[in-house]
């Protein structure tokens, strides 16, 4: 998973097939998988972001996005995720 950059809801996406394209082959392991990832998906289920409806907030992903953009077009470094943490 790790090779191929998969995370999060990309691996709660992944099914049967999926798992046979990265290369897993033995049935049992398929199986115990699929249990693991459906037990994830459960476990995620209740969890959302939590974001503050604020200007400040609002202005850090807006600068996120901005800078994600310029360094997909090789202007800018590739932008850290943003943080807000309480002073």
């Amino acid at each position: 998973f790790k090779e191929n950059e998969i995370m999060g809801r990309e691996l709660i996406a992944l099914g049967i097939e999926g798992l046979k394209m990265l290369g897993v082959e033995r049935t049992g392991t398929l199986c115990l998988l699929l249990d693991e990832i459906k037990e994830l998906e459960k476990a995620s289920e209740d969890v959302s972001p939590l974001i503050e409806h604020s200007a400040y907030c609002f202005g850090k992903i807006i600068d996120y996005l901005r800078l994600k953009q310029l360094h997909s077009q090789g202007l800018a470094d590739e932008p850290v995720l943003p943080t807000v943490c309480d002073s």
